[in-house]
């Protein structure tokens, strides 16, 4: 299991990988050969994991090791076959993102000027936090307005962006005047003091007094990457092109945001049922179609479903 971890995956990945085994799968099954690790086994494992308190998706976590290990003991001939694994179903994902009110307040509220152009960042990009902390001046480009990721610390470890999609995010006004007004000719955007990256924790602690200070609740940086993905599909900008700036490998990922699509996707149907009716502002205009619903609605969309859920 070690040594497929280590050969298929980014190195800040493997050491996931690798606490998953030496804390959970090892223990439950390093003492049998392969052929002993039946399905029966499996089902007992997840049972058990679920007793200690684990939820779904980190036991989901764990067999997706196993299954990966055990697949490439087939694929190597040490094992006959691989048994079928069920994971366990999860709650999809809840929509987490600030409204345009709360993202105005977070800047305004940022504890130094660094900490200002890193959220705005985030907010402008959707760039996750270990592309944040690894962004290089020489990453950026002011002359066209672009931004290239192509780097990620994850726990520390230097390596390349989620799925090793390196992608180029076009940077608005505010957030190119931002990084042109502190720009360096080299290292890093957003260091420490002495220049070295800042620890995940410090990132952590600046964005929840930066939250703290603007009244908002605390969140994480991955909700900054989903308010920037909500704002984009509130105000119509398809879902393709927002997989592309997010760096997701499948369209399907994205299409968590689909909901908060404006209304013109009812304009679209209803060019189906009547299309010499106009569309009249939020509503339809043909007699015994529903009203859309709210959720379709941008811009306001985007305030309306920023609560929690």
């Amino acid at each position: 299991m070690t040594i497929y971890a280590r050969t298929n995956n980014r190195p800040s990945t493997v050491r996931a990988k690798e606490g998953i085994l030496a804390r959970y799968l090892v223990p439950a099954f390093g003492s049998l050969v392969l052929a002993e690790i039946t399905l029966a086994r499996i089902e007992r494992y997840k049972a058990d994991r679920l007793a200690d308190g684990l939820c779904a998706k980190t036991i989901n976590n764990h067999l997706t090791v196993l299954h990966a290990a055990l697949s490439a003991a087939e694929e190597w001939e040490e094992l006959e076959r691989s048994p079928r694994m069920h994971w366990l179903k999860t709650a999809p994902p809840k929509d987490n993102y600030l409204s345009p009110e709360d993202c105005t307040r977070l800047l305004a509220a940022a504890p130094d000027a660094q900490t200002h152009a890193m959220i705005l960042c985030a907010l402008r990009t959707g760039m996750r936090r270990g592309e944040l902390t690894a962004l290089e001046w020489r990453d950026i480009t002011f002359t066209t307005h672009l931004i290239t990721v192509q780097r990620s610390i994850v726990r520390g470890i230097l390596g390349t962006p989620k799925n090793n999609r390196i992608r180029h995010i076009p940077m608005a006004p505010d957030l190119a005047s931002a990084l042109d007004s502190r720009r360096g000719t080299s290292g890093l955007v957003f260091p420490r003091r002495d220049g070295t990256p800042i620890p995940e924790a410090t990132t952590s602690k600046l964005l929840y007094r930066a939250c703290a200070r603007a009244g908002v609740r605390p969140i994480g940086w991955h909700v900054l990457r989903h308010t920037f993905a909500s704002q984009l599909v509130s105000r119509g900008v398809p879902i393709r092109s927002v997989q592309i700036l997010l760096g997701h490998s499948t369209v399907q990922v994205t299409e968590r945001y689909a909901h908060l699509a404006p209304s013109s996707l009812y304009e679209a149907v209803r060019v189906l049922v009547a299309p010499d009716v106009p569309f009249l502002g939020n509503g339809w205009a043909t007699p015994g179609l529903p009203e859309p619903d709210d959720r379709c609605t941008a811009p306001s969309a985007l305030a309306k479903q920023s609560q929690d859920s």
